[in-house]
């Protein structure tokens, strides 16, 4: 009789690989690792695309294998929207017969140059400048990888998520101070002074301005008795006071305002009214606490404000000298040539050319409206308003879940909001949402602000 071995031990994976959980944070960690060290531009030719993006593909064909029914139903807001923008521009690549083209407004030089060379039986698709709309749709997959990604996280998950973000904004201002102490810290060509992992300032402050409301998120999850719990709860504070007076010494008016609104946010994340139970106490320390942070950041705002004398503060008066207000002026005049199906996604940059007024011809071309709804109607025309309608529409929606509760608040979906609305008003005067970091914060953002999820202390919204 032979002798009996011992039975081969099989493989196994490590705890962050073995739960599925864990292994979606690490996976989404990663990937926003990756998105702010090459998404900090939102220039189609910058080679640092050329990693962002097809990872970005990658991680989305990942994160479509293992999403759940369950995940499909309750964000069911955020997938119908995404596929909206996704539907319209692959639309806008569709190739029409020459009958059906020759109809769209605003294509009259185009035909006229196409009869000239005898070319005037081509398909066209709707947009004039198709590469442009191309890379508008391949840009759409960093935020659909993160919005799959994230609505994949349990409630430890999304917690943890809050510390990432926190610390990749970290990193993001560290470069920035390091920028104005003189070094040449910078990962793209065109990048201004003071722009982080950015190639423009204005972006730079506006994440900065994220962290106030987010720390302060963090810093209420994280109000337990645990010396881990108040070590976080500690350096969040710290982190929302320091942030401000980086945020003005960016010397964006865009940061300054979103700065202000991120401070105006903060009272939002504690309980309006404390509940009747042990916890009482605890509420109300916590609220009291909320008000001597704001207080702290708001001292901390006014001394970047009068003492540091920023230059920021300045540009205000000078508002519309940097072009801006021109540029709104005739992109609003074009809207009746293009309109109501629009020039095509991503086209703005070679549209405006044609139309573009002699008194503001310079060397530099214009390359955004430096507004993005009028961008969008410019561009995507009226299914562009469309879906901005009714992505303003759900968002009241989540509003009205949100703030009606007199409980406890729903801190995810308050933060979630608060950044959608910040995002917004930076939209205004910029174009933050077209430089990947910012695309993946929005779509962190959105996840978070769905109706019906839990809140870190497990108290739904309803």
């Amino acid at each position: 009789m032979g002798k009996v071995g011992k039975q081969p031990q099989g493989f196994r994976l490590p705890d962050w690989l073995a739960s599925t959980q864990l292994r979606q944070y690490w996976f989404l960690t990663a990937f926003l690792c990756i998105v702010f060290a090459t998404g900090g531009s939102s220039w189609s030719y910058e080679p640092h695309l050329i990693l962002l993006r097809p990872a970005a593909c990658m991680m989305a064909a990942y994160a479509m294998l293992t999403m759940q029914p369950e995940h499909w139903h309750r964000y069911k807001a955020v997938w119908l929207l995404l596929g909206a923008v996704l539907a319209l521009t692959l639309l806008h690549l569709v190739p029409l017969p020459p009958q059906i083209w020759k109809l769209l407004p605003g294509r009259d030089i185009i035909f006229d140059i196409d009869e000239m060379a005898g070319l005037d039986n081509l398909w066209r698709p709707l947009s004039m400048a198709p590469e442009s709309t191309i890379n508008a749709a391949y840009s759409l997959a960093v935020p659909i990888t993160v919005a799959l990604l994230a609505a994949q996280l349990d409630e430890a998950g999304h917690k943890r998520m809050l510390i990432t973000v926190i610390v990749l904004a970290i990193i993001s201002g560290a470069f920035s101070l390091a920028q104005l102490a003189g070094a040449n810290w910078h990962s793209y060509q065109r990048a201004t002074q003071a722009a982080g992992l950015f190639v423009n300032r204005n972006h730079q402050a506006v994440l900065l301005a994220m962290i106030v409301p987010i720390a302060t998120v963090c810093a209420a999850l994280h109000a337990g008795k645990g010396i881990s719990a108040k070590v976080v709860k500690i350096a969040s504070i710290a982190i929302a006071i320091v942030v401000v007076p980086v945020v003005v010494m960016t010397e964006s008016r865009a940061g300054v305002i979103v700065g202000a609104v991120a401070l105006a946010s903060v009272p939002l994340f504690w309980p309006r009214r404390p509940q009747p139970s042990q916890e009482s106490a605890l509420r109300r320390a916590l609220l009291r606490g909320a008000w001597l942070l704001a207080i702290l950041v708001v001292g901390a705002f006014w001394y970047a404000i009068v003492a540091m004398r920023d230059t920021s503060f300045s540009r205000f008066v000078n508002f519309g000298g940097d072009g801006r207000l021109p540029i709104w002026s005739s992109t609003f005049d074009m809207l009746g040539h293009y309109l109501p199906w629009g020039s095509g996604i991503g086209s703005y940059a070679r549209v405006y050319l044609i139309l573009e007024p002699s008194d503001l011809l310079e060397p530099q071309f214009t390359n955004h409206a430096h507004n993005e709804w009028l961008e969008i109607a410019l561009t995507a025309g009226v299914p562009g308003l469309l879906i901005v309608v009714a992505a303003a529409l759900l968002l009241g929606v989540a509003i009205w879940h949100n703030f009606r509760s007199l409980t406890v608040p729903n801190l995810y979906n308050r933060i979630g909001l608060v950044g959608i609305f910040m995002l917004a008003i930076a939209s205004s005067s910029d174009y933050p949402v077209r430089a990947p970091i910012h695309a993946a914060m929005l779509a962190l953002f959105a996840i978070w602000a769905t109706p019906g999820r839990k809140s870190g202390d497990g108290v739904a919204v309803n």
